[in-house]
């Protein structure tokens, strides 16, 4: 947070008056979508449900409560699509779209079985203007 804000403080101050802001941001929604679907594969492939639900992402509560999800080791924070819209409006700009760029599951995992489909993982797109 002490460094996010600072970020998100300049990024959006950088943009001119009526300029517009394109930003891509990880989805907290996706990520958690794919630790479910990693525990469903876990139990298709036989794993108790114990056991599935422990092989899965291990991030802990506090993180992701903060959005905060570990990718190959580093902390990355990862917006909810109303935490997004909420910083950038508190910033004086206007959402114009949001949207999702889909990615396939291979993003996510080594080898996903087939039957891992849509809806596939996802980040956020914003465009938002500046009041």
């Amino acid at each position: 947070v002490a460094l996010r804000n600072p970020a998100i403080d300049n990024l959006t101050r950088s943009v001119s008056r009526g300029g517009h802001l394109s930003l891509v941001t990880p989805s907290l929604e996706s990520s958690l979508y794919a630790s479910s679907q990693l525990i469903e594969w876990n139990l298709r492939s036989g794993m108790k449900p114990a056991a599935a639900i422990k092989a899965g992402h291990h991030n802990n509560a506090k993180d992701l409560q903060q959005g905060i999800v570990t990718i190959d080791g580093i902390p990355t924070k990862h917006f909810l699509r109303e935490d997004l819209i909420a910083h950038l409006e508190q910033r004086n700009m206007r959402i114009k779209e949001i949207r999702k760029i889909e990615y396939p599951w291979i993003t996510e995992f080594n080898d996903p079985p087939k039957w891992m489909k849509k809806p596939l993982p996802w980040d956020w797109l914003v465009l938002a203007q500046r009041r």
